[in-house]
Order: structure tokens, then C-alpha cells, then sequence
């Protein structure tokens, strides 16, 4: 009798072991096999300076560096002063593709400008990156830049510091 208990006990764990590692091997071939979206240092400059605002132009490829399509494909650039945040649709981006100039904006108003001296602005913003991949999950790129303006329509800032990009996954 307590051979077969413990026949049956050391059976149930051979089987609670082998699903766990059927799962850790989906896991992996589902990373392996899915889209990861990265992007290229953006090129930013101001479009247009008013009384009240300053407005930024971004401009960014975004690569998939995965081995399947990235689906529905969206960038949220959000800044750091005014909390101005805006959605920029890209897309489908294929395996190894690259959606090329894709073109994000940003206004802070100029009361809530970080002014590093009388010409200049230190701007802060992020970048998300979201998609979702073949078997239907949603995965953020964060990007966060910093750097220093003049402000200047059609002058292009000068981006000093790639803070991070790392990649978030949300089941």
C-alpha cells in the first residue's frame, strides 16, 4: 500500500514537471519566433514656434528585428514638461522590415518650457512603442531621450542622451 502511494506521488510530479517544462519550451520558442520592434536615434526639430507654444517634429524608422510580422503597430510619444502626449499609427511592419520615417509631434507650451539659458530648451520626451505579435500578445519598446533645442523654427535639436530602450511584454 505505500508503495503505490508513493508510486502515485512520484507520478504526479513527473507529470506536473513535464508541464511545466512543455510550457517553458512554448515561452521560448514564442520569443524566439516573435516581432521585437526597436527604432532608430530620432531626428527631432522644431516646426513651428508661436506665442504660446513650441511645437517639435520627430522623425524615426522603426525596425522589427523579430522573426514574424508586427501587427497594429503604434507610437505614443509623451513629454516629460507638459505631459502632452500623442498616438502616431504605423501598422503592420513585416520580419525584418522597416517602417521608415515614421513622424511623431509634440507642443509644450512656452510657460512650461525647461530653459537652459535665454536660447535654449532642454527637452525630455518618451517613446512607446506597441504591437502585437503572431500569437496575440501586446509588447511595449520604451524609449526615452533627453536633449537641448534652440528655439528656432526648422532648427534641429541636439538629442545628448539615449536614456534606455528596453522591451516590455504584456500577456
Amino acid at each position: 500500500m505505500a508503495f503505490t502511494v508513493a508510486a502515485a506521488f512520484l507520478l504526479l510530479n513527473t507529470l506536473k514537471a513535464t508541464q511545466d517544462m512543455a510550457k517553458d519550451t512554448r515561452r521560448i520558442g514564442e520569443a524566439q519566433v516573435r516581432a521585437h520592434l526597436g527604432a532608430s536615434y530620432p531626428k527631432v526639430k522644431i516646426h513651428k514656434v508661436s506665442e504660446g507654444e513650441v511645437e517639435w517634429h520627430c522623425v524615426l524608422n522603426i525596425k522589427n528585428t523579430g522573426h514574424s510580422a508586427a501587427s497594429l503597430a503604434e507610437a505614443e510619444m509623451q513629454t516629460n514638461t507638459s505631459g502632452f502626449s500623442t498616438i502616431t499609427f504605423i501598422g503592420d511592419i513585416a520580419a525584418g522590415a522597416t517602417a521608415e520615417n515614421a513622424q511623431l509631434a509634440f507642443a509644450i507650451p512656452t510657460e512650461e518650457i525647461d530653459w537652459a539659458d535665454d536660447e535654449n530648451a532642454r527637452i525630455s520626451f518618451q517613446i512607446a512603442l506597441r504591437y502585437s505579435d503572431i500569437f496575440g500578445k501586446t509588447h511595449t519598446t520604451p524609449l526615452e531621450y533627453d536633449g537641448v533645442s534652440n528655439v528656432v523654427e526648422g532648427q534641429a535639436a541636439r538629442l545628448w542622451t539615449r536614456i534606455r530602450q528596453n522591451a516590455h511584454t504584456k500577456a
